[in-house]
């Protein structure tokens, strides 16, 4: 099958979530025969426009096309960007695929996903973050607020962009496009249950949405991983070391137990986006008295297994709605339980109490509270690390497998993806580009 995936970015461009996805998808199945080609985005670091595409091939046989062109803004992302969907053109008919995967839109113009419709090619829509429903992707409002949902784009228009003169027509629009895509999709895929409810609830998806978990890469064979020492705990977390993802609460926790100290270490590993942030916490974990804190900035997720070696806890204490959490399912293919907020689909990550334990979102006492309980009972720490060693994650060939059937059964139907809703998206995009 001959197969074009859709994303913004793409390793070594990017290294999260969405990018280290596609990447497995993409090795997977081209290691299963199917000819894939990935269409992603350069990014420049100024306003400017990165003229030259780039053409690579991976080791397994992926073809990789980079276009060219300027990172459009979040508040304005439908302006017209003739020079991408002509390269995008250019690509798609190279190609000539017959299954087209969107795994990210951010950074394509609504022309491209157009065309795709246009040309009648079967629409497979990843829905890996909030992108669809959230112009700001995380939920997340310009002042630090949640949001429960744009609205049909009047709560977009009310508070993130309450300056813009355009911007009830703007956002509203904007929730009708991206409602009229899944609509004209073949299939539309989430993570997990939590991600699918919210866009049925939303009244983006109509109906219409599958559940596949992400896959994650097992260790060969499960390390024994040491007992806890004097119930000091040695606790990690693994992601990018930005507000959002709430590693201060982390620091924040720790500092208020230093009188009764529960950690003997602590290990943030990721990328650090953010040098100010991490900044701040390095001058707090410097006065943390009774616990050794090491960044390790960057890793290679070879190494995931041996960074987690002397580990009893992963953190993951997002502030914003996680839509799956790799980090939680690598903490448990490496044999280690999980601490998480209660927030977005974590809850469905973990069995409470026997295969991690769950806190207050944005609390750090609550955190606090959980940690000085397994430092008290390290013996809860023993029983989880043995309920996890019978936890089997989703892994990468599962995921190919389930996503590959996928695409068969979208073929199959190719026949939902017709002229009437490319109409529609095409008025739509219209109207989008006179406002911007």
């Amino acid at each position: 099958m001959n197969v074009l995936l859709m994303t913004h970015r793409f390793p070594p461009d990017g290294v999260a979530g969405v990018e280290r996805i596609t990447e497995d998808l993409a090795d997977g199945l081209a290691r299963r025969g199917e000819a894939v080609t990935v269409v992603t985005r350069q990014w420049s670091g100024r306003a400017r426009i990165i003229p030259r595409w780039k053409h690579e091939m991976t080791p397994t046989g992926v073809s990789v096309e980079r276009l060219p062109g300027v990172a459009p803004s979040l508040d304005r992302p439908f302006r017209r960007r003739d020079a991408v969907t002509r390269s995008f053109a250019k690509a798609f008919a190279a190609v000539n695929p017959e299954v087209v995967h969107l795994m990210h839109a951010y950074g394509f113009s609504p022309a491209c996903i157009e065309l795709v419709v246009r040309k009648r090619v079967p629409l497979v829509v990843s829905l890996q973050d909030f992108f669809f429903a959230c112009p700001l992707v995380h939920l997340e409002k310009k002042d630090g607020r949640l949001c429960a949902g744009p609205n049909g784009g009047a709560e977009c228009a009310s508070t993130c962009f309450v300056s813009d003169p355009n911007g009830a027509a703007r956002w509203a629009l904007r929730a009708a496009f991206f409602r009229a895509v899944l609509g004209a999709a073949a299939e539309v895929v989430a993570p997990s249950k939590y991600v699918a409810s919210y866009f049925l609830s939303e009244g983006f998806a109509h109906g219409r949405v599958r559940v596949i978990a992400n896959g994650v890469r097992v260790p060969e064979r499960r390390r024994m991983r040491p007992v806890p020492q004097s119930g000091r705990l040695r606790l990690a977390y693994i992601g990018v070391v930005t507000p959002h993802k709430g590693v201060d609460l982390i620091f924040d926790a720790l500092t208020s137990v230093q009188g009764r100290p529960v950690a003997q270490s602590l290990l943030v590993a990721g990328a650090e986006p953010d040098p100010r942030y991490t900044n701040r916490l390095r001058s707090v974990a410097r006065q943390l008295e009774h616990t050794d804190v090491v960044f390790k900035g960057s890793y290679e997720r070879s190494e995931l297994d041996s960074l987690l070696n002397q580990t009893d806890a992963v953190i993951v204490p997002s502030r914003v709605p996680e839509t799956f959490s790799m980090t939680v399912r690598e903490a448990h293919a490496s044999g280690v339980p999980v601490v998480v907020a209660r927030i977005g689909a974590l809850a469905e990550a973990i069995e409470e109490g026997v295969t991690g334990w769950s806190f207050e979102p944005d609390s750090a006492d609550d955190l606090a509270r959980v940690l000085e309980g397994l430092a008290s009972d390290p013996d809860q720490i023993v029983r989880a690390r043995d309920a996890v060693s019978n936890v089997h994650p989703f892994t990468i060939d599962q995921h190919t497998d389930a996503i590959l059937d996928l695409y068969r059964r979208a073929t199959v139907a190719a026949e939902s993806s017709h002229a009437s809703a490319a109409a529609e998206l095409g008025r739509l995009r219209q109207s989008l580009e006179q406002l911007s």
